[in-house]
């Protein structure tokens, strides 16, 4: 008979010294409670020496699942394949560097025992940049706070306050179930942000719980893996997807909220100069980027900036962004 409420679903590739971080912070809570809770990390065909790491690991704890492919796969069969393997009833998509609270397990495990039939569990975070690992500089993701712990009938209401913060994977909790039948939702346009689909389509019709109290840190490395692929989630994949939530009522103002909150000039000229970086694979994307802009002004920032803004104008930039974090 399988015991396992949670399970904390860890994709990877190439991340080892993110990745031995993440699971010495995980460790001590998965022994704790080992009857309820399993790892199960999922190795993207990595070429440094995180299949060894996780070898000798895996010898030490059999609370930790873990299973590589040879073969490269996109961002969301990733996801999947860490979902697949996962035998809980509640799973956690969760980033290789990310670091969870000292009682993240134990938090999550009494919600889920209080509220059995809930959907999907989403908390606060705080941010740190780089390595993410001095505590000084970090800073709250959310800073309003009324209650600690707020309950949505459903996903259309959750999605009006806490969309666009839960679309860092490793806040939200869901049902295994749910992921199951989400998988038949359309999310071939929603550019890495496929999971979103899924989770969301999969929990419709069931009640939210959004934790105010910040539970894990997100890092936010320099370098990145998907750093090609960023403006590609950022400016079609992210518009796409709330375009096809409003459509389908899981939420309501969704394009609107993204364009008047999140696509501000400042945010959009900053992704289209990292587009710019990689101008063979954005060049053919103009149209689709700019047709989500209103403003002709807008439109052709989005052509000028791809063609003609220099590779190193981005590289100098985020270096700058990073030494003022």
């Amino acid at each position: 008979m399988n015991n396992i409420l949670l399970s904390i679903a860890i994709p990877t590739v190439n991340r080892k010294s993110y990745l031995e971080i993440t699971l010495n912070q995980f460790i001590p809570q998965i022994l704790r409670n080992k009857n309820n809770v399993e790892i199960v990390v999922s190795n993207n065909a990595s070429e440094d020496d995180t299949d060894d790491y996780m070898s000798k690991l895996i010898l030490s704890y059999s609370e930790i699942k873990y299973y590589k492919s040879n073969i490269r796969m996109d961002l969301f069969k990733s996801f999947s394949t860490a979902v697949e393997k996962s035998s809980g009833k509640y799973l956690i998509l969760w980033g290789d560097d990310d670091i969870p609270s000292p009682y993240f397990i134990e938090i999550i495990l009494n919600i889920i025992q209080n509220n059995p039939t809930i959907g999907l569990i989403h908390y606060n975070r705080l941010i740190g940049y780089n390595l993410g690992l001095d505590l000084k500089s970090l800073k709250v993701c959310k800073k309003d706070y009324d209650e600690m712990i707020k309950v949505y009938d459903n996903v259309s209401d959750f999605n009006e306050n806490y969309f666009f913060d839960a679309t860092f994977m490793s806040t939200i909790v869901f049902q295994k179930e749910g992921w199951e039948r989400g998988l038949s939702y359309d999310t071939k346009l929603h550019y890495g942000f496929e999971f979103m689909g899924t989770v969301f389509s999969g929990v419709s019709g069931n009640s939210c719980i959004y934790i105010n109290f910040p539970l894990c840190i997100q890092r936010k490395p320099i370098c990145r893996t998907w750093m090609k692929d960023w403006p590609l989630y950022g400016l079609i994949g992210i518009p796409n997807m709330v375009k096809d939530f409003e459509r389908d009522g899981f939420y309501k103002n969704g394009y609107y909220n993204w364009y008047k909150k999140y696509n501000y000039f400042i945010s959009y000229f900053y992704i289209l100069i990292c587009a710019a970086a990689f101008k063979k694979k954005y060049k053919p994307l103009c149209r689709d980027i700019a047709k989500h802009q209103k403003s002709i002004y807008r439109k052709w920032i989005c052509y000028l900036t791809i063609y003609f803004c220099p590779k190193w104008m981005y590289l100098l930039v985020r270096n700058i962004q990073f030494k003022m974090k």
